[in-house]
């Protein structure tokens, strides 16, 4: 089912869920999510960032498991920063993008995480990449995203 059936929802109930999104312009990245942690139709948590820095110009959307994508993101944090450490420059994004992926596709089975990676480096300038649950990868001028509780 892709739509939600509103006469199915108990009074006072609202669909929440996730949403995430990027998108590039020419002289940089915007990116964006809501700021809500559910469970179900209960609101655990209504100030929650999404949007993790993993690198200098680097960011993250994060959706799904907040477990699992906080994890796999500090991960690549710890990647990017020992590449700056091995190669004396940034990475560029798709480098982050590739270990974002490399990580949800060899783990698809045990994470629930989708995740648009976005940013600016002096390779590509702006560019933003979307990594759906089961770990694709897709470089696209625009990028959304989310979960549905």
């Amino acid at each position: 089912m892709d739509t939600v059936d509103i006469s199915r929802l108990k009074s006072g109930e609202v669909n929440l869920g996730t949403s995430i999104m990027a998108v590039q312009f020419k002289d940089g990245v915007i990116i964006g999510a809501d700021s809500r942690t559910t469970t179900g139709s209960y609101i655990a948590n209504r100030v929650t960032d999404k949007l993790t820095h993993v690198h200098d110009r680097v960011y993250c959307c994060r959706s799904g498991s907040a477990a699992d994508t906080q994890a796999v993101a500090d991960i690549v944090h710890y990647y990017l920063q020992m590449y700056t450490q091995q190669f004396g420059s940034p990475p560029a994004v798709h480098t982050a993008a590739a270990l974002f992926q490399k990580i949800c596709y060899e783990n698809k089975d045990a994470l629930s995480a989708g995740i648009i990676v976005a940013g600016w480096d002096k390779e590509v300038g702006p560019s933003v990449y979307n990594i759906p649950l089961g770990g694709g990868l897709f470089r696209q001028p625009w990028a959304i995203g989310g979960e549905s509780s």
